[in-house]
């Protein structure tokens, strides 16, 4: 956040949190004679997050903005993985759990002003990713010559990217009050087998943008925006597969109060049957 002026300016990205509170995974696994019993056990995590502050004012103003990514979170529960599996006589038993998650925040406020005006702007973000419980479990008993395979997944991708790019250039201050809150849920997730395999895949957006030049005094600029998925529990041979993406774009260029708030609160009965 740069003037060329006085610079009284307050860029601030709040310690972001990248969070994972616990893990745990078991295999378990009684054998006799000749039987053969394989276990494997998998998380595959990443987060990411990219966070800019740019708030600048050049020419003879000063700059008085108020820039903020205020608490950026990524947050995944606790996971949990199990497999159980007892055989005997000549019986194979191949069971496997499998969570991949992917979380990516980006906040970035990019409020100028140039001209001999003063930039008074406030932009903020507030951003977060989060996943409740997730736990996978396959048990399994096989005996003399029987097979028994068992395999769980998990997969997850979840954005957000949200700009605030409300500036002025002229004569006049830049007088934006743009603020952006963006959130993805899901809830907890339960897969379990006796015998058979789960799937679940789920892909949530979000992009969120402010871009309200010029605007008059008191004018604010604000989007609210949700996706939301609910605890999802799948026992047997099931396959869920649920993709939400969400684009706002707020623009108030004349001036006036804009407020966008877009929630997506995905249910069961929007599932489309394969």
């Amino acid at each position: 956040c740069d003037s060329t002026g006085t610079h009284t300016g307050h860029c601030n990205n709040s310690p972001p949190r990248n969070t994972i509170s616990d893990i745990t995974q078991d295999n378990i696994a009684t054998g006799s004679d000749t039987a053969v019993i394989l276990q494997s056990n998998d998380a595959v995590i990443s987060q990411d997050m990219v966070l800019l502050n740019d708030c600048d004012e050049t020419e003879l103003g000063s700059n008085d903005a108020s820039c903020s990514n205020i608490g950026p979170t990524n947050i995944i529960g606790p996971i949990s993985q199990t497999n159980a599996g007892t055989g005997d006589g000549s019986s194979a038993i191949t069971q496997s759990n499998f969570v991949d998650v992917s979380q990516n925040i980006e906040g970035t406020n990019d409020c100028d002003e140039s001209g001999v005006g003063s930039n008074l702007a406030v932009c903020e973000t507030r951003l977060a990713n989060t996943i409740g419980k997730i736990t996978q479990s396959n048990t399994a008993t096989a005996t003399g010559s029987e097979v028994e395979t068992q395999s769980n997944l998990f997969s997850l991708t979840q954005n957000l990217v949200a700009t605030n790019d409300c500036d002025e250039t002229g004569s006049a201050d830049n007088v934006a009050n743009c603020s952006i809150t963006a959130s993805t849920t899901v809830g907890d997730i339960s897969q379990s087998n006796v015998g058979s395999s789960n799937i679940l895949t789920i892909n949530q957006d979000g992009t969120a943008k402010n871009d309200c030049d010029n605007v008059s005094s008191g004018t604010i600029c604000s989007i609210d925006l949700k996706l939301i998925l609910p605890s999802f529990t799948q026992l047997g041979d099931e396959e869920l597969h649920i993709n939400q993406v969400n684009n706002v774009l707020n623009t108030c260029s004349s001036g006036g109060n804009c407020a966008i708030s877009v929630t997506n609160d995905f249910t069961p009965d929007d599932i489309v049957p394969n």
